[in-house]
């Protein structure tokens, strides 16, 4: 939920209810948690397959199992952004609750 407080002739000052944001801070944790998870697999299958380096489609699978990592490793970071934004957030909303 938005509030806002008013502070003179200057612009109202808007901020979350730190509630919101503490449930925006576990959504993305739970993100984080799956692309690991994810990332996990994708590790194991990774190994699974280079004991078959014999099959020709194993480099090919390889090549696959590489571009699901990198998009795994990116969300991740994506997350990790937006987890150090959502902390900022909190953080700058509980000094003006304090100074409120």
């Amino acid at each position: 939920m938005l509030h806002y407080v008013e502070k003179g002739a200057d612009e109202p000052i808007i901020w979350r209810d730190p509630c919101d944001i503490r449930t925006e801070i576990n959504r993305v944790g739970r993100g984080i948690t799956a692309a690991h998870e994810r990332y996990a697999a994708l590790e194991a299958a990774r190994d699974a397959l280079n004991h078959h380096t014999e099959d020709c489609r194993t480099e090919e699978l390889l090549e696959v199992l590489l571009g699901e990592a990198k998009a795994a490793l990116g969300e991740i970071d994506g997350y990790g952004e937006e987890l150090r934004a959502l902390q900022k957030e909190m953080s700058e909303t509980l000094c003006l609750m304090q100074r409120m």
